[in-house]
């Protein structure tokens, strides 16, 4: 299989490692120790698959026979928004659910069976964080659950024994080579090795060598051509900034017109008043008296 196949498949190793339906069972296993019954033939990926560039998808989504239904995404940067996220993942999901059990929400005679969710998030960041539960009512209305709430539990991976706690151990490894390596091939094959050495993800990092190699050298890439769309979103909203207020100064004055771009850079959060008017060659106290006008 080629790596272009490969990264429309698989956009992360998380995403990877846990297609594998005994991986699934060891994580419910880990969440539910409690159900010692649940074997690989009572599992179905849910997982929301991306068939087009818009529609969403997420990280892993299955059942367990059919009756409850666990979605977890993994984050290495803290997202506040995680709350939202779920709750639209869970709602395509739920569609989707309805569709291949062939129920129908407009049925006024029943009620559609649905699965429990369980919904998590993976913490695997740098940057400590010791909430337990993401809450819509608390992240978007102040506490407010009359009318909705929904509930993200976090997780850390901080269980020795547990697989979740083998994938960050995974993440560690990794940004460690990285910031002595970088974005390259050499990072990614100095990370899989320490942890083959240390029997972390040993079996899946074995078998699954090369692929792990291209979905972090895809990462890079993605990485990258985010930080340039960025940098080229700024460089143009700074140029057309200048641009407006040197149309405009044509007709009102100059320094009017520029005292207007330099307004327009500081309401994009592009520069600060006085960065902007040092840019534009404006006296930053003439932009004061301006503004105070």
């Amino acid at each position: 299989m080629s790596s272009k196949a490969k990264r429309k498949i698989y956009d992360s190793v998380f995403t990877s490692f846990f297609s594998d339906a005994e991986n699934q069972l060891r994580l419910y296993k880990d969440l539910h120790p409690e159900d010692t019954d649940v074997t690989v033939d009572d599992i179905t990926d849910v997982t929301l698959a991306p068939t087009l560039t818009d529609q969403l998808y997420n990280d892993l989504g299955f059942t367990i026979k059919d009756r409850t239904i666990l979605l977890v995404e993994a984050q290495s940067t803290w997202c506040p928004n995680m709350a939202l996220r779920a709750l639209m993942y869970l709602a395509e999901t739920f569609r989707e659910y309805t569709l291949n059990t062939k129920q129908s929400y407009y049925d006024s005679s029943r009620v559609v069976r649905l699965p429990k969710p369980e919904l998590y998030v993976l913490y695997t960041g740098e940057t400590g964080h010791a909430e337990e539960v993401l809450s819509m009512a608390d992240t978007f209305w102040g506490g407010d659950a009359r009318f909705l709430d929904l509930k993200v539990k976090v997780l850390y991976g901080d269980d020795t024994e547990a697989v979740l706690s083998q994938y960050t151990e995974f993440t560690r490894i990794y940004r460690k080579y990285k910031a002595l390596y970088g974005p390259t091939e050499e990072a990614v094959l100095k990370a899989i090795e320490e942890c083959i050495q240390k029997n972390v993800l040993k079996e899946y990092l074995e078998s699954k060598k090369t692929e792990v190699v291209d979905i972090m050298m895809a990462l890079f890439d993605r990485d990258l051509i985010q930080e340039m769309h960025d940098n080229s979103i700024q460089e143009r909203s700074r140029e057309e900034g200048i641009e407006e207020g040197l149309e405009k100064g044509l007709v009102k004055g100059r320094e009017e017109g520029v005292f207007e771009a330099v307004d327009k850079l500081v309401a994009e959060g592009t520069f600060t008043a006085e960065k902007a008017c040092e840019i534009l060659g404006v006296d930053y106290s003439k932009y004061l008296s301006y503004g105070q006008k």
